[in-house]
């Protein structure tokens, strides 16, 4: 199962996808629509990340990633790779020791899984990494210690 603010989420992120167009969700479209979640937001505040400029860097990814189809012709559906971070974080999850729904926070950990993603260099670039997101998911902060 998923949370409902995950649900909310997908739904806004594949619906939008709809309205541009789009045949395809990616990995960066994905962590775009993330970044309206107030818990995915709270990990990158949390490490002082450029929310703005990571905005921007998504914005213009997917903007020229779209390619031109008629509204008639769209059917949405996820990457490949946004299929993989999903599955992974269900996995991850499912596989803990506390049984719980795959929340948003989740899938921004599994996008680093995807290494060569320009989601992935591009949380990097915001001083982002994996091991924030999950000290995050387990303490409630990005401090481990």
């Amino acid at each position: 199962m998923i949370t409902q603010e995950l649900e909310d989420s997908l739904h806004k992120i594949f619906v939008g996808a709809y309205l541009d167009c789009v045949r395809l969700v990616t990995l960066e479209r994905l962590l775009l629509g993330l970044l309206e979640n107030e818990k995915v937001l709270a990990v990158l505040m949390s490490r002082f990340a450029d929310v703005a400029d990571l905005r921007l860097l998504l914005g213009e990814h997917v903007e020229a990633e779209q390619p031109e189809v008629t509204f008639n012709e769209v059917l949405v559906s996820p990457s490949i790779a946004v299929q993989r971070v999903i599955e992974r974080a269900y996995s991850q999850v499912q596989s803990g020791d506390k049984k719980r729904d795959v929340a948003s926070v989740d899938i921004l950990g599994c996008i680093f899984f995807e290494a060569q993603s320009d989601a992935c260099t591009y949380l990097h670039q915001c001083n982002i990494s994996k091991e924030d997101v999950a000290a995050f998911v387990m303490y409630g902060s990005s401090d481990s210690t």
